[in-house]
């Protein structure tokens, strides 16, 4: 029998409590990380975001996108490759935690920048990796785990907590949101989506046959595995506004997306998640198994 005070408790204790500096540290740091492997994988296709590519700057121009460093016209420079070592060295200061406000915001300009200009080469965790990155420009992620730290540099820029939370609460959100919409979805509901992303091969990455086969032909499977997906993603989003179990939250996450990298073609998206999931790590846990490691 679950205990409703426990878990009102639980949900009172994360809006109210402060959960410390290691959890947004950490999250800071991977998310650096992955962002670098983007502009990377960014800077071997450049000519998505050439003048002349395939999707035109005037025919951008067109659609009223949002502005990007791209208007910038200067004669001689290749403003993809500007964009891009700007990018890739701001998030790697990013990820070690120097001046940190400053490359974070650099970090979000240069990947607005590229989203802008060719918004169909990216995602919906490309949004959600831009967003993260522009509420990280005012927390404390650069409070621990940085050369920040280790400078002084900590109390330079002014940080708030609040921006801790509102990072946490939207990838709670992204979550409920996503296993709501599968919730009301027939493909999700008769098991399709499933077996959709086993025989589609612009997403499954198995293009062979393996023992298991037979179950994605099997109804009751699909339903299944479908049901369970939303299930999973349902419960990450709420356990995860908790204080007492947002660690299972994790859990869960890591789970789900390493079986998403296993059998599907998701590029970077499985990442941008397992990253921001570890801002819901306690920051006591964090800590605790730093000083039993140094």
């Amino acid at each position: 029998m679950i205990d409703l005070n426990v878990v009102y408790n639980s949900f009172n204790n994360f809006f109210h409590s402060d959960n410390g500096n290691y959890s947004i540290s950490l999250c800071r740091i991977f998310i650096g990380l992955v962002t670098f492997y983007i502009f990377y994988d960014m800077n071997n296709h450049k000519k998505y975001f050439s003048p002349f590519g395939y999707f035109p700057i005037g025919f951008r121009k067109g659609l009223n996108f949002y502005p990007s460093f791209f208007d910038i016209d200067i004669k001689g420079v290749s403003m993809p490759s500007v964009i891009f070592y700007i990018g890739a060295l701001s998030s790697l200061m990013l990820t070690i935690g120097f001046l940190t406000p400053v490359f974070c915001l650099l970090t979000f300009l240069s990947l607005a920048s590229f989203i802008n200009r060719n918004p169909y080469c990216f995602h919906s965790g490309s949004s959600l990796l831009k967003l993260i990155l522009f509420l990280m420009i005012f927390s404390k992620s650069g409070q621990e785990l940085s050369i920040d730290k280790y400078l002084n540099f900590e109390n330079l820029f002014p940080t708030f907590n609040f921006f801790e939370k509102l990072i946490q609460i939207q990838i709670a959100v992204m979550y409920i949101k996503t296993s709501w919409f599968k919730l009301n979805n027939t493909s999700w509901q008769d098991g399709a989506a499933l077996h959709y992303v086993r025989y589609n091969k612009n997403y499954s990455k198995i293009d062979r046959y393996v023992p298991f086969d037979f179950l994605f032909s099997n109804p009751s499977f699909l339903k299944f595995g479908c049901y369970l997906v939303v299930f999973t993603e349902m419960s990450i989003g709420f356990l995860s506004l908790t204080s007492d179990f947002s660690l299972i939250a994790v859990i869960l996450g890591f789970i789900l997306h390493l079986t998403f990298i296993y059998f599907m073609r998701l590029r970077d998206f499985p990442y941008i998640c397992m990253a921001s999931l570890l801002i819901f790590i306690p920051s006591e846990l964090i800590e605790n198994y730093l000083n039993m490691l140094f």
